[in-house]
């Protein structure tokens, strides 16, 4: 965009820096928590589902058939992958591990960063060119 390549003072590069980095970080504290809560919902999904088709062959054996035993075996199949892959999550205290994990529709931490790095570059050039 044309804002972007627009010169700025140090002092807006400061302030741009500081509102950048206020929001990273705000990201990388809610990240683990985001990553918990959305593993919790899976986990849930998967069991309430493999509850139901469990129940309804347990309790109604005649009325179920071959398609109920196999959405049972693919739900089963399923929490299997997701608890074997939840064993490779990051530390609970690896904030950026677990924004990794996450797919942000808007800004990432890790594009923050970027443009973080972009401006503190652009104010050593300024620094230098004095």
């Amino acid at each position: 965009m044309w804002w972007r390549h627009t010169p700025r003072t140090d002092q807006e590069r400061s302030q741009e820096i500081a509102r950048l980095t206020k929001k990273r970080d705000h990201l990388l504290d809610r990240a683990p928590e985001a990553v918990l809560v959305r593993q919790t919902i899976i986990l849930c999904f998967l069991g309430l589902m493999i509850f139901l088709i469990g129940g309804q062959i347990f309790f109604q054996p005649a009325r179920s058939g071959l398609i109920a035993i196999f959405a049972l075996a693919l739900f089963a199949a399923l929490l299997f992958v997701f608890l074997r892959g939840s064993l490779n999550l990051p530390s609970i205290g690896d904030r950026w591990g677990m924004s990794r994990l996450l797919g942000y529709e808007g800004d990432s931490p890790q594009e923050l960063q970027n443009e973080i790095e972009r401006l503190r570059a652009q104010m050593n050039q300024a620094d230098e060119r004095k």
